[in-house]
C-alpha cells in the first residue's frame, strides 16, 4: 500500500485518458492516540519492561502491526479519530503533500498516550463514499466489517490526554522511505 499514491498517479498518466476514473478513487489515513500497557502477571505490573517490548520494535521499523479488534494487549483508545491525510488517487502529487503536519486529537478518555494507531480507508467509488476498503478497527468505525488486516502503531513520547481537551501531535512523513514519525 505504501506505493499507492505513486502507482496510481503514474498508471493514470501513462495508461488512461485524462477523464478516466481511478479505483480506488480516494485514500484517507486516520489515527487515534492510545495508552498501551503490558499485561500484568499474577497481579504484578510489568510496565518496567516496556523498553523491551515488542522484540521487533528494536529493529529499523518505525511502526509495528497491531489489531485493535482482536483485543490483544491492553490498548485504551484515548481520542476520537483524526484524519491525517486525504487525497484523490491518480491526481495526487507526492511532492505537494506536506511532509510535516500538526494534528489535534480530542480526548474521549483521560490517560497517558504512548502510541499512535492508524489505518487506511480506500474509497472505491468516485460517487459513493460508503464503498470503502479499510482496516479500521470495527469498534471505532462500525460501518465496515472487520478484515484480516490490522492497524499500524508507533510509539510516541508519553503525552497526557485529558477527556474533552485537545492534544497536539506532530507527524512527519518521508515519502521515499514511506514512514510516518510522530512526536
Amino acid at each position: 500500500g505504501e506505493n499507492l499514491i505513486l502507482l496510481t498517479e503514474g498508471s493514470k498518466r501513462r495508461l488512461c485518458k485524462d477523464t478516466s476514473s481511478v479505483i480506488p478513487a480516494k485514500l484517507r489515513l486516520k489515527a487515534v492516540l492510545c495508552e498501551v500497557k503490558l499485561p500484568e502477571i499474577n497481579g504484578v505490573n510489568i510496565d518496567a519492561f516496556w523498553p523491551f517490548w515488542p522484540l521487533d520494535r528494536t529493529g529499523d521499523a518505525l511502526w509495528l502491526g497491531v489489531d485493535l479488534d482482536k483485543r490483544e494487549g491492553d490498548f485504551k483508545v484515548l481520542t476520537d479519530p483524526v484524519e491525517l491525510l486525504s487525497l484523490r488517487l491518480g491526481e495526487a502529487d507526492v511532492d505537494a503533500i506536506p511532509s510535516r503536519a500538526s494534528f489535534n486529537f480530542k480526548g474521549t478518555n483521560s490517560g497517558t498516550a504512548n502510541m499512535v494507531v492508524w489505518w487506511f480507508e480506500a474509497q472505491l467509488s468516485e460517487t459513493d463514499p460508503s464503498v470503502v476498503l479499510t482496516n479500521a478497527p470495527t469498534f471505532l468505525d462500525g460501518r465496515h466489517a472487520a478484515t484480516c488486516w490490522g492497524q499500524a502503531a508507533a510509539e510516541i513520547a508519553h503525552t497526557q490526554v485529558l477527556k474533552g481537551e485537545s492534544t497536539e501531535i506532530l507527524m512527519e512523513m518521508t515519502f521515499g522511505d514511506y514512514q510516518l514519525k510522530f512526536q
